[in-house]
Parts: C-alpha cells; sequence; structure tokens
C-alpha cells in the first residue's frame, strides 16, 4: 500500500517536537502559541517580539523567538 505525501507528512509531524526545529512553519507556530490567529501573530512579528523567516514564499518563525 502506498503512502501519500500528505499522510507522510501527518506521521512526520506527529514525532517531531516543535521546540526542536529551528524555523516553526507560521499555522504550527499559532498553535504552540496557544491556537492564537494568523493576525495575531504577524502582529507578534510586527513588533518585534518574534523572528520570521522566509524561504522562497514560505513564512517561519524561529523556534529560539518562539520559546522566549
Amino acid at each position: 500500500m502506498a503512502v501519500t505525501g500528505e499522510e507522510r507528512k501527518r506521521t512526520h509531524m506527529q514525532h517531531t517536537n516543535p521546540r526542536q526545529r529551528l524555523l516553526v512553519p507560521i499555522d504550527d507556530s499559532c498553535a504552540a502559541l496557544g491556537n492564537i490567529g494568523r493576525t495575531t501573530l504577524y502582529e507578534l512579528v510586527k513588533q518585534g517580539h518574534l523572528t520570521k523567516v522566509n524561504i522562497g514564499r514560505r513564512g517561519f518563525i524561529t523556534a529560539e523567538s518562539l520559546e522566549a
């Protein structure tokens, strides 16, 4: 039975602790901060409380800034 990309991603995410990653995707960052909204997350970035990094078109929050 072949494993789809979505199933592989879901399995990988279940075994990966966001605190172990250097960069955390935007949606995972929102969840890690208590299910805040994307708008609130971007406000925290704008205020300098979180550090956002782009790789190509994807946005990430640094794990270091999430822990602070």
